[in-house]
């Protein structure tokens, strides 16, 4: 499953990164990436990063960035470009991805 990491109605930003949740964000990364489709990891919670020296748990930031993949984007791709992206995505899901009770 996919969930886009801002997904508010109410929200009119454009944003400059469009980010996804999916439970395998290094399989999809590396499947893109042998299609010729560039995606990211997301940052690293800053409280992991040395140059902050903190300690502590924060739960949602530690879920997210082991979850989330920043796509593509640019004000330039196209509709065919967007939906290239798209059908490979849905495609890793369909045929890679594995569902909590499939272990």
């Amino acid at each position: 499953m996919i969930k886009f990491a801002l997904d508010d109605s109410n929200c009119d930003v454009v944003p400059h990164h469009v980010g996804i949740i999916i439970d395998d964000p290094k399989g999809l990364e590396k499947y893109l990436s042998e299609q010729g489709i560039g995606s990211r990891r997301f940052y690293p919670p800053i409280h992991k990063q040395p140059c902050y020296n903190m300690s502590g748990s924060f739960p949602i930031a530690e879920k997210m960035y082991a979850h989330g993949l920043y796509l593509p984007s640019a004000p330039t791709m196209t509709d065919g470009q967007i939906d290239t992206v798209c059908e490979k995505i849905k495609f890793y899901i369909k045929t890679f991805s594995r569902t909590p009770d499939q272990g």
